[in-house]
């Protein structure tokens, strides 16, 4: 008996799961412009309560803990001359 399931690879030769162009056949855009901060999810909301480093308005910020690690010293690993 032939097998009768039909595989996405196989199904359109001009096509494929993986490359650049894949993303437009997987991707679904979302917008939260003008969304409620009660609503959005934490990693997005204004207080980012999450601490992750982020860009709005064309303005990258870092998060408050990656600021202080930044701060911090960095020492010679031990046994190594510095």
């Amino acid at each position: 008996m032939p097998n009768l399931v039909a595989h996405a690879g196989k199904r359109a030769g001009r096509v494929t799961s993986v490359g650049t162009a894949a993303i437009d056949r997987f991707l679904l855009p979302v917008s939260y412009q003008d969304y409620p901060d009660a609503l959005l999810p934490a990693a997005l909301r204004d207080a980012n309560s999450l601490g992750l480093p982020r860009t709005v308005n064309d303005v990258g910020r870092e998060s408050e803990r990656r600021r202080s690690r930044l701060r911090e010293p960095v020492g010679h690993p031990a046994g190594c001359a510095g």
